[in-house]
């Protein structure tokens, strides 16, 4: 909220970790290429839970 550059990229993910969220990004084609774009400037990660679901959101960004 109020992130004043460009968001490019959102991952999500459904892991009780940030670390196993990270891992599954990573181990995915398509939600790594936005964690290695040489561009990102800036990220930020949030979590949530709600029923005992665990929901990770990253999200990627860059000033244009």
């Amino acid at each position: 909220f109020g992130y004043e550059g460009n968001c490019f990229a959102e991952v999500v993910a459904f892991k009780p970790t940030a670390v196993g969220a990270t891992r599954s990004w990573l181990e995915s084609l398509y939600h790594r290429v936005p964690l290695l774009e040489p561009t990102a400037m800036h990220i930020g990660y949030g979590e949530a839970e709600a029923d005992g679901v665990m929901v990770n959101v990253l999200e990627v960004g860059r000033y244009e």
